[in-house]
């Protein structure tokens, strides 16, 4: 009915109730985003460690605790170990990835260990982590994010994965106390500043898989030693303020570099010592005719010099047998005696690349006529020798 005074018409009461519907219905929906920003970031968290769930696949991706900037410092801190498996209201998830942010900021984290289920590491993963030194990749590990690692100042080394097809852009950019980095032969492109203003960066490794270096790649890194097997053409920019580096390539390819852009930049170009076309680094090595050398359990060397795989920054060993009586008298390693540290004719040893040893036999006090046996030959020589005949 029409509500007598002023004109006004009388609202009817369900427009009322409607409203207060819409109000509440906001008001619900204004708590509940509240409540995803603030608690629902992660599905659960188990001994210390936020998860996002695949209740499907029956797999867990490491998250943060919060996303805002600066709020997920305190989440991860110390040394953290990521298991491979772990129980929830009694099932069982396989930690296949590590998340987006899911590090972000933290600036207390010192070490992480990621276990070989996990396949991902994603976007900003471990940006901004100051005082992370120590981080364990698996091989399992296919697909890492931009700028993954980007800011981990303390970061001194880093094993990229051997089925790591693409270094992004940033991923490592300002790792300022990275030294050394061997691309694995399963990357075919290094994206934009993916080392820039790595400070401290004085050797890196490509093999021949990488089709594609992006702009500023390893700029400002100040290197001192580049070894390369790619000839291709790249960004001009891709090495800049690093001129000075010797450049390492393989043999016959030292005016092909000079002339190839990006590769010219470098002042100082030298050829690898093998002909062959190199899978690996090769190690140079000599050995004398009193014995042989076996390299890993495979390569011999016997009174000659020769080209073998060495695997870097991994230990090999060297076995050294000496012919009949004959015994091991020097190791020389880049112009080092080394002989001290070998322990019954075995050495174990990290060997850097383009390394060169050489190896010694020298006969037994008692064979004195070098004849490889003791025997009454040699008594007569020592007679002589007495004798002065």
């Amino acid at each position: 009915m029409p509500v007598k005074g002023k004109g006004l018409r009388a609202v009817p009461p369900f427009i009322f109730i409607k409203m207060k519907q819409v109000y509440l219905k906001c008001l619900i929906l204004g708590i509940l985003s509240f409540l995803c920003i603030n608690v629902l970031a992660y599905d659960c968290k188990v001994n210390g460690i936020y998860y996002n769930l695949n209740e499907t696949a029956k797999t867990a991706s490491v998250t943060y605790a919060y996303y805002n900037s600066g709020s997920n410092s305190i989440a991860y801190e110390g040394d953290v170990s990521i298991p491979s498996t772990f129980m929830y209201k009694g099932t069982e998830y396989m930690v296949a990835g590590i998340g987006d942010y899911a590090f972000y900021y933290c600036i207390d984290l010192t070490s992480v260990e990621i276990p070989s289920s996990v396949t991902t590491i994603g976007l900003h993963a471990f940006d901004f982590c100051d005082k992370l030194s120590s981080v364990t990749i698996p091989n399992s590990v296919v697909t890492i994010g931009k700028y993954a690692f980007s800011g981990c100042k303390s970061l001194t080394t880093v094993n990229v994965p051997n089925g790591l097809e693409c270094i992004e852009e940033y991923t490592f950019f300002m790792c300022e106390s990275l030294t050394s980095i061997i691309i694995p032969n399963s990357v075919t492109s290094i994206g934009q500043d993916a080392f820039g203003i790595c400070g401290n960066l004085t050797t890196i490794t490509i093999p021949n898989s990488v089709i594609s270096i992006g702009y500023n790649a390893f700029r400002e890194c100040n290197l001192e030693t580049v070894y390369s097997e790619i000839t291709d053409v790249f960004e001009s920019y891709a090495f800049s303020g690093n001129e000075n580096a010797t450049l390492y390539v393989p043999h016959g390819l030292a005016v092909t570099y000079r002339t190839t852009p990006g590769w010219n930049v470098f002042k100082y170009i030298e050829e690898m010592k093998s002909e062959e076309d190199l899978e690996d680094f090769l190690f140079l090595l000599s050995c004398n005719s009193k014995g042989s050398v076996t390299i890993n359990g495979t390569t011999e060397f016997t009174n000659k010099i020769g080209v073998a795989d060495v695997f870097e920054d991994t230990e090999n060993t060297f076995v050294f047998t000496p012919k009949a009586n004959c015994k091991l008298e020097q190791v020389c390693l880049n112009g080092f005696d080394i002989t001290l540290s070998v322990e019954d004719n075995t050495l174990k040893a990290v060997v850097p690349s383009n390394s060169q040893m050489i190896v010694t036999f020298a006969k037994e006090a008692g064979d004195l006529n070098n004849d490889g046996k003791i025997d009454i030959s040699d008594v007569v020589s020592l007679v002589n020798i007495i004798l002065g005949q």
